[in-house]
């Protein structure tokens, strides 16, 4: 198997609150592959968004701070070694974001061209050590419509001109997606980026995602709350829980052999149209306070199948069969 494009290792990361100390990450070991869709799957709450704000450095520190002997590879480089300026260098370029709601995330007083164009320059601006040319402002407008194009809108010159608040939910998103990808990273991280559109602009969207990995081969780290999402557009899925990753495995296999409790339970608790007398099952319980997490197994206290050893030691993730990993005493 060829080295992963992105390999986080042990990553445990806590913020200092007047409330107390937050475990929100707590060893944390995942991989995102080249050419690769890896799906990161879990209730609010369980750490999913802080981790992909931890790869790029985005936790605000303080009151973040990231633990001793945390490892965030990224083509080779601990980016948790980084300084700062070093890792503004890996923004935008070698890793990209987008989030879930692109009305906050987008300037209201800037075009949507002046937004694309100011990720081309800082692009550009980056990669100056290779290449002392500077492009025309003609130039830039033309990379602006070939990003607005890659994700499928029909008139680039007129999106470009408009403002956030002139285009719709879907519309917005795409320009997003444009931003992220007009810088040519090798990953883009994708927080919870469907939720807040409706079902059939949902579908569009995940559709165009997965044709850009394939055209620009561009790595996903999928983040979402949202299982029936995994499926669509997943390779690979982690599920996690309380700051720690307790099932990994290809989706299909995901799907028709879960083997955690907790993976057991979020699967029971989908509706499904080919069986509509199925009875919908609901996890009991509630997610842990990351102030104060149970000892041993974070899961435990909603573990129908919990034993004394869940309680006083947190299991360690291992492979039982190719790609497929637990964190269970089960097994």
């Amino acid at each position: 198997m060829s080295e992963p494009l992105l390999s986080i290792e042990n990553v445990r990361l806590e913020f200092n609150t007047e409330q107390g100390t937050v475990h929100a990450l707590r060893g944390v070991d995942l991989s995102v592959g080249k050419n690769e869709v890896v799906g990161l799957v879990g209730e609010s709450g369980c750490g999913k968004t802080v981790l992909g704000l931890a790869v790029l450095g985005l936790n605000p520190m303080p009151p973040a701070r990231l633990l001793d002997g945390s490892q965030i590879l990224f083509q080779g480089r601990n980016l948790a070694e980084l300084t700062p300026h070093e890792l503004a260098l890996v923004r935008g370029t070698g890793i990209s974001m987008i989030f879930q709601e692109p009305a906050t995330s987008l300037n209201p007083v800037f075009t949507i061209g002046d937004q694309i164009s100011e990720s081309i320059r800082l692009r550009i601006q980056r990669q100056r050590n290779e290449d002392k040319s500077t492009p025309s402002s003609s130039e830039i407008d033309e990379q602006v419509y070939e990003a607005l194009r890659l994700v499928r809108i029909a008139d680039p010159e007129r999106i470009a001109r408009r403002y956030p608040h002139e285009l719709s939910g879907g519309m917005k998103q795409r320009a997003m997606i444009a931003m992220a990808m007009a810088a040519k990273p090798s990953l883009l991280i994708a927080d919870e980026p469907t939720t807040a559109l409706d079902v059939t602009i949902q579908a569009q969207i995940l559709r165009l995602m997965r044709d850009l990995m394939n055209e620009v081969k561009t790595s996903i780290l999928f983040i979402t709350h949202d299982l029936g999402v995994i499926a669509e557009i997943a390779d690979r899925v982690a599920v996690m829980y309380a700051g720690h990753i307790v099932e990994e495995a290809p989706v299909g296999q995901l799907f028709a052999e879960p083997l955690h409790p907790y993976t057991q339970g979020l699967l029971a608790s989908l509706p499904r149209l080919s069986d509509l007398d199925r009875e919908i099952k609901q996890l009991p319980g509630s997610v842990p306070d990351a102030i104060n997490p149970p000892s041993g197994c974070s899961f435990h206290p909603r573990c129908e199948f919990a034993r004394e050893e869940c309680r006083t030691e947190s299991p360690k993730l291992k492979e039982l069969k190719a790609g497929h990993k637990v964190a269970c005493y089960l097994y």
